[in-house]
């Protein structure tokens, strides 16, 4: 009902009792004359038949059978409209007249003939079409009287009554019967006056309908037409119309009401001009206050845009500083090792320890600085390639334990068995995190123990494809109030400013790990209490990886299930081995003190025992109770010491032969090899890294896969190897393409010494060429080529060569992970970076033409076992040419070394020139000039040229414009006189 308004109420309330009321009324009569109607018609045919019956029955006393038709033709007559037919029968069942011949006729008479007295009384039969009824016509004759009067008394005698003389006249003696008259009344006349009837009331009904909307249309035009009108003044008056007023006359409350809103309206029309004017004041003065911010606001956009080039000038200040500045740094470490290796006084040896000391810790803050400015400026990138958390979390935990040994901390690792092996991420970042959160609780702690711990998130849900890794480190240090730690994300900030006095550090590395953290998706908290220690948790989402998990090591068959005593009194120590053991299967008794060992029952067969001890126990007091072990029963005894004095483990190993003796923290293969009996030396050496593993690239920065897919080749026939050699080489043709003479003949020399069969072209069309009449196992394809680029030849070699199969790997100097990854989808099967990397080079060597090797003639483990001889040292730090990186980039070979390094000055002049008239050149092929040349400085062992050339390229291809990069080749132009002048000298360092 709320959404119909007044007028319709209105009509609605006036119309519908009126109809109810006419309707129950209606229905009331039309029921109640349906009803009566057989009775009405019954009741008339009864005014019709008794006096018919009474004159017929002194006509048959008469025999007077004319007189019978005249009397029931006369009442047909009168009764047409409700007579079917009269009809006269004796009182044998004999018709003595009828008013008309009907075929219906034989349902007058009676059929019944048993009684000679038909139908003493009066009957009524329904029909279809009416009713029946039959009246009994009595004969009035003496004779006939007495007859029946006689035999009626006769039969009423009883036995009590045979003396009585009279009849009782309270008997209802019987009328002697001289026949019966039977009528025919047809019901449709009261059918037709019962419609008649309801016709009647139904217009009757509608009148009064017609009357009260009459009513209400006029009851509409004196309240809602008023209504609507004050409504349409009171909606003007809304939109601000204050000039609208209400005319006319109204009735009652509506008149007052219609005085009201106009009166209100002349109140606010007075109103609206004295705002009027108030808001014409206030305009005027927006309007001067509105011009004194428009100059303000030019103010800010200056001062804006100061502020903005200021902020870039500091970010490119950091930047080149910490570039600067790391070159230094590395020459000052690497020069205080070589003094330290002299033969130098204790006191020079602190010295030079502490020089040492004090440059990493520099260069420790340069790199904050650095990665800080990257984060700000939003071009940190993260890797996302294959990793192991565990080997990550070991090898932070093996950097910090000199630190952590030094102010006698226990450092422990606990890594949740159902970690994955095989995760996707940025291991550097990760391990930055993982150093700095355990590096400060280390720096904070003065006593007790540092643990970190990893295990499935099971708080969030991990998808089919991801998971959540969750992280948290512990410690009992100093602790941090609450007030402390809104503090601690906040750059160049420290929980207490008398920390930085105390402890150093820039304040910058939580914030480093929180924005790390938050690039990998995950949130850092935080708790702690003060004196109580601290809890730093965190969790990363990491994608899972490709790869299979780790390998189970082989000596776990050998002890697994076997029963092992863990005595160590540290319970986080304690708990963290014990954890360690059960997942390797090993029924560990845990004990705080070695004396109850002894004290064990016979039904405890354990063969190994472990014993952590730490930095300054009592040897005596150890001995003693060593003593007393039962050691006969006993396979291995792997005693756990939290330093690494290599005189008080060369003490504890002469206890007995069965004693191993490891450092703190326990590493997991470190205490597997020490179960086995092997020695810490040869445990601790790092066997080669296998054949399609992820791993960082001495060269590079970032890590590389060594063969998803595969890649390129050209030819020139390996006669110089000998048989023995070439025994060892796999039977493989590969083809090298590179525009690059130097790098065509670096990537040669190192190939040869992998494969039998070296092909070489120098463009993409020669390329294409050789791959028509050779089929190639492998092919290595660089992608800044002049003409026909690397894509486009591998793109022709796969479509129009027998090389369809044919793996092809990019070779290219772009370190970009977008630029790799839109390679393989182009079609390479995978990616080498360069400068190149022999171990790089040969992993993909191996994966994909491993196939080619028959038997076991160990040509690939060979191979891939190849030794690298150890590189000298850095020249200078301000050097721009080093032997240790012109050796690198030449597989330790001299003579190619210096061939490339002669190629490249042979091509020197060349470049000078280009560069001079670099106004006279595109930008788009300017850096295709300077790509080449990068490729020839970083082959020829300088990679800060190569760094600078990359630089100077992607500033080219970005921006189009030279300018951009004017300072940056200036100081190209600076080093290539550097290198005319300084490189006889190379020449000779080179033989």
């Amino acid at each position: 009902m709320n959404r119909h308004g007044l007028r319709t109420r209105i009509l609605l309330f006036s119309i519908l009792p009126v109809f109810l009321v006419g309707i129950g009324l209606a229905t009331f009569f039309t029921i109640t004359s349906y009803l009566n109607t057989y009775d009405r018609l019954v009741k008339e045919g009864e005014q019709i038949i008794y006096p018919l019956s009474t004159n017929l029955s002194f006509a048959i006393h008469q025999n007077n059978l004319p007189m019978v038709q005249g009397l029931i033709n006369e009442a047909f007559r009168q009764n047409t409209a409700k007579i079917l037919a009269v009809s006269v029968y004796d009182r044998h069942n004999k018709m003595l007249a009828t008013s008309n011949i009907s075929p219906d006729m034989h349902y007058l008479n009676l059929e019944s003939e048993e009684n000679p007295y038909i139908s003493t009384i009066n009957t009524v039969e329904y029909r279809n079409d009416g009713f029946i009824m039959r009246m009994p016509i009595y004969a009035y004759d003496e004779a006939s009287l007495m007859t029946l009067y006689d035999n009626e008394i006769s039969n009423d005698t009883s036995d009590d009554n045979k003396d009585a003389e009279i009849a009782d006249p309270q008997i209802d003696y019987p009328r002697p019967l001289a026949g019966y008259v039977s009528i025919y009344i047809l019901s449709e006349s009261a059918v037709i006056k019962s419609h008649t009837d309801l016709i009647i009331t139904i217009c009757l009904i509608l009148t009064g309908i017609l009357v009260a909307l009459l009513f209400g249309i006029n009851l509409n035009s004196v309240i809602v037409d008023p209504i609507n009108k004050l409504s349409a003044t009171i909606y003007a008056i809304r939109e601000g119309n204050v000039n609208v007023k209400v005319d006319g006359t109204m009735l009652g409350e509506l008149e007052r009401l219609r005085s009201s809103i106009n009166t209100m309206t002349s109140a606010m029309q007075e109103f609206r001009n004295e705002m009027q004017y108030s808001v014409d004041t206030a305009t005027n003065d927006l309007r001067k206050t509105l011009d004194r911010f428009e100059e303000q606001n030019e103010a800010l956009k200056k001062a804006n845009s100061d502020a903005t080039m200021a902020t870039r000038a500091k970010s490119e200040f950091l930047a080149n500083m910490s570039h600067e500045l790391r070159t230094p740094l590395n020459g000052i470490i690497g020069f205080a090792k070589q003094l330290e290796k002299q033969a130098v006084t204790n006191t020079q040896t602190e010295y030079l320890t502490t020089i040492e000391s004090c440059a990493r810790n520099l260069l420790s803050i340069v790199n904050n600085i650095l990665d800080y400015t990257k984060l700000e400026s939003g071009k940190l990138t993260l890797e996302e390639i294959p990793i192991s958390l565990k080997k990550i979390s070991y090898e932070v935990i093996r950097i910090i334990t000199p630190s952590a040994h030094e102010a006698g901390l226990e450092l422990t690792v606990t890594i949740d068995r159902s970690v994955p092996d095989n995760l996707m991420g940025d291991p550097l970042r990760i391990g930055q995190i993982l150093t700095n959160l355990i590096g400060n609780a280390v720096k904070f702690t003065k006593t007790g123990n540092v643990a970190l711990s990893i295990e499935s998130d099971n708080s969030k849900k991990n998808t089919g494809n991801t998971c959540w890794i969750r992280c948290e480190v512990k410690d009992t240090g100093i602790g941090i109030t609450e007030a402390q730690q809104t503090k601690l994300f906040s750059a160049f900030n420290q929980a207490d400013a008398s920390i930085a006095r105390k402890y150093g550090g820039t304040g910058l590395g939580l914030v480093i790990t929180k924005h790390l953290i938050e690039e990998m998706h995950g949130q850092i908290s935080v708790f702690s209490s003060k004196g109580k220690g601290t809890t730093f948790s965190f969790n990363l989402e990491l994608k899972k990886g490709e790869l299979a998990s780790l390998p189970v090591p082989k000596q776990l068959d050998t002890i697994k299930y076997r029963q092992v005593v863990l005595v160590e009194a540290n319970t986080w120590v304690r708990e963290s081995i014990k954890k360690l053991l059960e997942n390797w299967h090993l029924n560990v008794i845990s004990l705080a003190r070695l004396t109850p060992v002894s004290s064990l029952p016979d039904r405890d067969e354990y063969r190994y025992l472990l014993i952590g001890l730490g930095k300054n126990f009592d040897y005596n007091h150890f001995y003693a109770d060593f003593m007393g072990l039962p050691l006969k029963k006993l396979d291995r005894v792997v005693i756990a010491i939290n330093t690494m004095d290599e005189m008080i483990k060369q003490k504890l190993r002469r206890l007995s032969p069965k004693v191993s003796v490891i450092s703190k923290p326990v590493i997991p293969e470190t205490l597997l090899d020490a179960l086995k009996g092997i020695p810490e030396e040869e445990a601790s050496q790092k066997p080669e890294i296998p054949a399609g593993i992820y791993s960082r690239s001495p060269s590079d920065s970032a890590y590389t896969y060594t063969g998803k897919n595969a890649g390129t080749g050209l030819m020139d026939q390996n006669n110089n190897l000998n048989i023995a050699e070439r025994r060892h080489l796999i039977p493989a043709t590969i083809l090298a393409v590179d525009d690059n003479r130097a790098n065509l003949l670096l990537i040669k020399t190192l190939l040869s010494e992998m494969a039998a069969n070296i092909y070489t072209a120098e463009s993409g069309e020669e390329a294409a060429e050789l791959c028509l009449h050779t089929e190639f196992d492998l092919i290595f394809m660089d992608i800044q080529m002049p003409r026909m680029d690397g894509l486009e030849t591998m793109k022709n070699i796969r479509e129009t060569t027998p090389n369809q199969k044919t793996p092809i790997v990019a070779v290219t100097a772009l370190v970009v992970q977008e630029e790799q990854d839109r390679f393989v989808k182009e079609g390479m099967n995978d990616v080498l970076s360069k400068p190149l990397d022999e171990d790089s080079l040969r992993r993909l060597v191996l994966k994909y033409c491993n196939h080619l090797i028959s038997g076991n003639n160990g040509t690939a483990s060979e191979l891939a076992a190849v030794p690298t001889t150890d590189l000298p040292e850095e020249n200078t730090a301000n050097s721009i040419w080093t032997l240790r990186d012109a050796l690198k980039v030449s597989a330790n070979k001299k003579e190619l070394a210096r061939e490339m390094l002669s190629m490249l000055l042979e091509s020197l002049p060349e470049f000078q020139d280009r560069m001079q008239h670099r106004e006279e050149v595109s930008p788009e092929e300017l850096a295709r000039i300077i790509h080449k040349f990068a490729g020839s400085a970083v082959y020829s062992g300088m990679p800060g040229i190569k760094k600078l050339c990359n630089t100077i390229e992607s500033v080219l291809r970005e921006t189009g414009n030279q300018e951009e990069c004017e300072p940056e080749l200036l100081e190209l132009e600076d080093h290539l006189e550097r290198i005319k002048k300084e490189s006889p000298e190379w020449l000779k360092i080179l033989g």
